[in-house]
């Protein structure tokens, strides 16, 4: 699920996700890609809690569990969204990320979604501030970014 106002910064082990996920469904069951370095997940009042910052590794991809529920860009399966609109949302009219992210802090193991690298691992994704809202650099160039993300990966 990509949000509409968001672009990666850095290159992805998609592959890697994906298997992580199928080799432990019930762990990996939703992999968010943060704006900000994965160090702030104590930090940060939406991801800390009793879950946070502890990092394991699935092979070569990296994983920071966190104890908060984000609709940032992330992976997950059909699954994973049928068990959240059928157990919590069903027939409500709402946003799902503030009711997620208060279940997210009272059972963590289960809902607190996996950040996607190591603890020291920078943001995957940034804010396009369209709406000037975040107080972005209006100059910023997101294809110079990516281009030198792609650069540094494969040099």
């Amino acid at each position: 699920v990509i949000e509409h106002d968001e672009a990666f910064v850095r290159l992805i082990n998609q592959t890697g996700i994906i298997h992580a996920m199928d080799e432990y469904p019930s762990v990996y069951r939703k992999v968010e890609f943060h704006r900000a370095n994965n160090t702030d997940c104590n930090d940060h009042y939406w991801h800390r809690g009793p879950c946070s910052c502890n990092v394991t590794t699935i092979g070569s991809t990296s994983f920071t569990k966190s104890s908060g529920w984000s609709d940032q860009a992330h992976f997950t399966t059909k699954e994973y969204y049928l068990e959240v609109l059928s157990s919590f949302l069903e027939g409500k009219q709402t946003h799902p990320e503030n009711p997620m992210n208060r279940l997210a802090h009272k059972q963590c193991e289960k809902w607190g979604a996996h950040l996607y690298g190591g603890l020291n691992d920078t943001q995957a994704v940034v804010h396009m501030d369209g709406r000037g809202k975040y107080g972005m650099n209006p100059d910023f160039n997101f294809t110079e970014i990516i281009l030198e993300a792609y650069y540094n990966a494969t040099n």
